[in-house]
């Protein structure tokens, strides 16, 4: 299983200096990779959850992989509808070029966050029609020999869009979203299916799903299988039966991870957002790196 980490661009901790701490210890420690969001601007019901304060994820993410050298960059996920395809288009392959082919690009619709769609000027009820027909755009603009694109909200004359990404035939493209329409997505146009704080019992049936989309969609390749995790916390001593997937003791998160293991999980995207400070982040991803992934690794 790859094992990566959600670093602090958004909330009370959300300062460059322990977004570059996070990142430097998170490669240091072996971790796989890093995940930042994307939100152009924070409408309910994150405003009064989680603050009006969000760094922006294609300049958080070129910062990242200017001081980095190997570790994976993600960004879970990127509301498709909020960027011109042609526009984000030139965005991804840039970054996947700079980084040296390290880019995985999470997409989704942007979920029921009508407030950030109407400050954008965007229609909210097109939003998933959009995302299937930009995705489509994005692939289009970087294949070789590009010929133009003509979509239902897009169209696209043949021109220059070059550098294509650096990975061919593009960065890994993982849908966000826990639905069946976002599995769909998965199955039909992307690489990878990437859904939000599910229980194992809950992924495994998703999982099952994903493959019978697969197979309705004649796929060459299996889509690998990621999640967002729960807010995380590590404690020394076990928590009771009400507690949530992937918190309490490291024999908990590890016994947990297998049967997420089990349920057909590829990777992870490991979410310490309580920590009280970075500090305590960076003990929780030592602690992680030394107690837990041995353990399920083994």
């Amino acid at each position: 299983m790859q094992f990566g980490i959600a670093v602090p661009t958004y909330g009370r901790h959300a300062r460059r200096e322990s977004i570059l701490e996070a990142a430097l210890k998170a490669e240091a420690l072996g971790y796989d990779s890093i995940w930042v969001p994307d939100h152009i601007v924070t409408g309910e019901p994150f405003l009064s959850r989680m603050g009006p304060h969000w760094f922006e994820p294609f300049v958080t993410l070129a910062y990242i992989a200017g001081r980095t050298r190997t570790i994976k960059l993600g960004l879970a996920v990127l509301v498709v509808p909020y960027r011109h395809p042609v526009f984000a288009a030139k965005l991804i392959s840039t970054l996947d070029r700079l980084s040296d082919g390290r880019l995985i690009v999470g997409v989704g619709s942007g979920g029921e966050v009508a407030t950030e769609f109407e400050v954008l000027g965007l229609p909210h009820s097109e939003r998933g029609a959009v995302t299937d027909d930009y995705i489509q755009a994005f692939k289009a603009m970087w294949s070789e020999g590009f010929a133009g694109y003509q979509g239902k909200h897009c169209r696209i004359p043949r021109l220059g869009v070059e550098p294509r990404p650096l990975q061919q035939p593009h960065p890994p493209l993982w849908v966000g979203g826990n639905s069946r329409v976002a599995i769909r997505r998965a199955a039909q146009h992307c690489d990878g299916w990437h859904p939000l704080r599910l229980t194992p019992a809950q992924l495994a049936d998703g999982v099952a799903e994903l493959r019978s989309m697969e197979r309705r969609f004649d796929r060459a390749a299996p889509v690998t299988v990621s999640l967002q995790s729960e807010y995380m916390t590590i404690t020394d001593e076990p928590l009771g039966e009400d507690r949530l997937p992937l918190n309490g003791s490291p024999d908990q998160i590890a016994d947990d991870l297998r049967r997420y293991q089990a349920a057909g999980l590829d990777s992870i995207a490991l979410r310490f957002a309580t920590a009280r400070d970075t500090a305590e982040l960076v003990a929780w991803m030592e602690r992680f790196a030394a107690e837990i992934r041995p353990a399920v690794d083994a």
